[in-house]
């Protein structure tokens, strides 16, 4: 089981580092290519994407290591 959730927690982590990636290319994206006609909610979506990596690179710190999370 603790096997399971390490490796759980690995696939979390790669998730977790594709978000982070994924958001840093959204922002060299509207810097270079951002017009007049690009939505004011960019922001707010690169905003989220970070905040989602953020809690799945928590999650699977918690999932890799249980009982320093308290499981």
């Amino acid at each position: 089981m603790v096997k399971m959730l390490f490796i759980l927690g690995i696939i979390v982590l790669c998730g977790s580092f594709w978000e982070f990636w994924s958001a840093y290319k959204s922002i060299r994206t509207v810097r270079h290519n951002g017009t007049q006609g690009t939505s004011a909610f960019i922001v707010m979506g690169i905003w989220s994407g970070f905040m989602f990596g953020l809690i799945l690179f928590g999650l699977s710190f918690a999932l890799m290591f249980p009982k320093v999370a308290g499981f």
